[in-house]
């Protein structure tokens, strides 16, 4: 059986088939990509919740104002209640 090194160079060479050139073939290039690659997974989970957040706050925004109710004025009201909306 092969040794858990060479298992996980195999692993990873099956994660950098979408890479180019010398970056899905050579250990250490595949290496330094797949660590940016995820890198740059965690910036764009972060930045994906940002834009979600942000759309469903105009979406509440924009019905609480056909209510007669500022959104600032719902989530205060909503604090002193102590009710939690999860907001993530």
């Amino acid at each position: 059986s092969p040794t858990p090194r060479l298992e996980k160079h195999k692993k990873r060479l099956a994660t950098a088939r979408g890479f180019v050139l010398a970056r899905s073939r050579l250990r250490r290039n595949i290496r330094q990509q797949w660590l940016h690659a995820g890198q740059a997974a965690y910036v764009a989970l972060k930045l994906k919740k940002r834009v979600t957040k942000k759309s469903r706050t105009k979406l509440l925004n924009l019905f609480l104002r056909t209510k007669g109710i500022y959104y600032s004025r719902f989530k205060s009201q909503q604090k002193r209640q102590g009710i939690a909306l999860n907001d993530q």
